[in-house]
């Protein structure tokens, strides 16, 4: 006989409404604590690093890039949200800018080796047979950030609500909208970078305040990048892929049912042997081959959650050598959409279902494993 557990949800989720600037300020109040332990985590590290004071490095970082200029530029609203959250969680502005730039923070300290960086998995079905568009992905990053899974929920007049997937603190990480856009990353660091552009989290939320993929990929290709890294996005009936980089964006897989990507780039690679030992440091390849094969008759939101907790490549990978799969979406692309998120490695942490309308109540829902009576 088997009976259903309830189990007590672990992953928070925060509604912000109004402004940027309000919702920045609701964020920083909620996650006030989450925050400082994130922070306080990530500023550690720096000065272990660095072996310099934390706050020296930041300002030396944004003195020495432009990245605050291309987000006044392309995405002036953020910079407020930013502000607010920095107001509401007592953390400097200059902090919480450059909490957001993950990947190019690693990209500047030149500590960033592949050994350090295992990357993330990424995964599309196209829309078939009445079903719409499925995605999904791994997200690894330092295991400092653990415990501070988040999702965000955006809410303001003449927009899709958003939902959020972030460390507290962060502008975003991967999430999806009411209209039933969904975006999901990986990094190449390997392709041109410049010390100018937008960064990766900012142009994340762009692309999730448009209301078709199509729009976003116009968006994508408008905007100048600052790192190299891939963008897969979908909606209802669409799903595109493109790499960016600090020269070009390109797109491509547009004749594939299954779009699977890690850290290697595709389309138009570069041939240079010295990239496969990097490949290599980070399984990229192995775990590429590894979607490939698990999605390729995936048809429900099941299977594409299931292909995420594989621990063979490994896929979903616990904490080891101070990284991790800090967590994980799936999500189906109809509008508003179905979407689940695991806090942290899927493997280990239950995927959770947040149901976002598209002007109702934001609802949490845990899968409940069976149990054996």
């Amino acid at each position: 006989m088997s009976t259903v557990t309830e189990e007590i949800v672990t992953l928070k989720v925060v509604r912000c409404t109004g402004t940027p600037a309000e919702r920045g300020r609701q964020q920083g109040e909620e996650l006030r604590s989450l925050i400082e332990l994130g922070v306080g985590n990530w500023l550690e590290e720096i000065g272990a690093r660095h072996g310099i004071d934390p706050d020296a490095y930041i300002a030396e970082f944004l003195s020495k890039t432009a990245y605050r200029a291309s987000i006044e530029r392309w995405s002036p609203e953020l910079l407020f949200e930013v502000h607010g959250i920095a107001a509401g969680s007592g953390q400097s502005v200059e902090r919480m800018l450059v909490y957001s730039m993950l990947d190019e923070e690693w990209r500047y300290s030149k500590t960033r080796s592949a050994a350090e960086a295992p990357g993330c998995t990424a995964v599309g079905v196209r829309a078939e047979n009445g079903r719409p568009t499925l995605i999904g992905q791994t997200m690894d990053i330092p295991s400092l950030h653990d415990g501070t899974q988040v999702v965000v929920i955006h809410e303001e007049e003449g927009a899709p609500t958003q939902a959020v997937f972030t460390a507290a603190g962060m502008i975003c990480l991967m999430g999806v909208n009411s209209a039933g856009v969904g975006v999901v990353v990986n990094n190449l660091g390997m392709l041109p970078s410049a010390r100018t552009g937008m960064p990766v989290t900012f142009i994340e939320r762009k692309l999730l305040d448009t209301f078709s993929a199509e729009e976003a990929g116009y968006g994508l290709q408008a905007m100048e990048h600052a790192i190299g890294q891939h963008y897969l996005i979908g909606d209802p009936s669409h799903l595109v892929s493109f790499e960016a980089d600090a020269a070009r964006v390109i797109g491509g897989a547009e004749d594939r049912r299954v779009i699977s990507h890690t850290n290697h780039p595709l389309y138009d690679a570069p041939t240079k042997p010295e990239l496969e030992t990097i490949y290599a440091a980070s399984n990229t390849r192995a775990r590429f081959d590894c979607m490939t094969m698990l999605a390729e008759a995936a048809s429900t939101l099941g299977d594409i959650e299931t292909a995420l907790t594989d621990t063979s490549a490994p896929i979903s990978r616990s904490v080891l050598n101070g990284h991790m799969t800090f967590g994980a979406m799936a999500a189906e692309l109809s509008s508003p959409p179905v979407v689940r998120f695991a806090p942290g490695p899927p493997h280990e942490r239950s995927f959770v279902e947040v149901v976002v309308p598209a002007g109702g109540e934001v609802q949490i829902r845990e899968k409940a494993p069976q149990a054996s009576a």
